[in-house]
């Protein structure tokens, strides 16, 4: 068994958050992502989606505490999290994430029904840990306005390698062949830990809508992970051949707490029935 400061393994946290999501016998969501960084490319990561329409608060609570504990989330943070059924009325969905070692939940609320000027609006909120170590808490807060998008994303791009920013022109030309609003929908990333802003500065691009395929940007990908020397090519290749045909459903791009650049590509969204094996086993291999 790990220790109280080692996690468990990737494979046994995905099992478990599996079970658990099956335990609620409603459909979910999972989906892959691959994240490049300098000497970087992590691709064994899971985030799964759950609605919360019609799920009991109380009964969820108690689900969550037991489920949370078994995946060594600090008992601190444990209730803080939880408190979001009751002190975030909104949220209609909860996501589950794995990354390597550090495992992530999420609260996600509707989009607002119209335009809040001038006010904060965070859409997502997620707590994101080690064990031994205290969480990092994540506000994803909406931008207003396609101005505000674009602006961010100018300011982000220009202190990151120009290829990244070939990567952004090339979705804007696909949302346009696709006949979809430029800029897509948009979040900040605004992290603490212990109340103290991380130094994570990074945006994060709602892209399903346009249906672009991963495939499409092959040759960004590849050069991208020539530049950074986060991957072999053929390891680049490989892993493109078995994924290009999936849709894109989120990008984001910034620099990371240590201050160092990043893109991570979310694809392949799968949906689970609450009996389905098939498709997990899939997605584990």
């Amino acid at each position: 068994m790990p220790s109280s400061t080692e996690p468990r393994p990737f494979a046994e946290r995905q099992a478990l958050i599996e079970s658990w999501l099956d335990s609620l016998a409603r459909p979910y969501s999972a989906e892959r992502s691959v994240k490049c960084a300098p000497a970087r490319w992590a691709h064994q990561r899971r985030l799964y989606s759950v609605p919360l329409e019609g799920v009991d608060a109380d009964d969820l609570a108690v689900r969550l505490e037991g489920l949370l504990e078994s995946l060594a989330l600090a008992p601190g943070d444990r209730r803080a999290f939880v408190a979001g059924l009751s002190t975030q009325t909104m949220a209609h969905y909860l996501h589950l994430g794995l990354e390597a070692a550090t495992t992530k939940v999420y609260w996600e609320a509707p989009l607002p029904d119209k335009a809040l000027p001038g006010r904060r609006f965070p859409l997502y909120q997620a707590w994101k840990w080690r064990p031994g170590v205290d969480a990092s808490v994540s506000d994803y807060v909406l931008l207003e306005s396609a101005e505000a998008v674009r602006h961010a994303l100018a300011s982000t791009l220009a202190a990151m390698p120009p290829l990244v920013g070939d990567v952004i022109e090339q979705l804007e030309v696909s949302h346009a062949l696709a006949r979809k609003p430029w800029p897509p929908l948009t979040v900040r990333i605004e992290e603490r830990r212990q109340g103290r802003d991380t130094g994570r500065d990074s945006l994060n691009l709602h892209l399903h809508p346009a249906e672009i395929r991963l495939g499409e940007l092959a040759g960004l990908l590849l050069s991208l992970a020539r530049e950074w020397r986060c991957t072999s090519r053929a390891q680049a290749i490989e892993w493109i051949a078995a994924h290009g045909d999936k849709p894109l459903s989120n990008l984001s791009l910034g620099f990371d707490a240590k201050g160092e650049p990043f893109v991570t590509f979310y694809h392949g969204v799968t949906l689970v029935s609450p009996t389905s094996t098939g498709a997990l086993a899939a997605q584990r291999r």
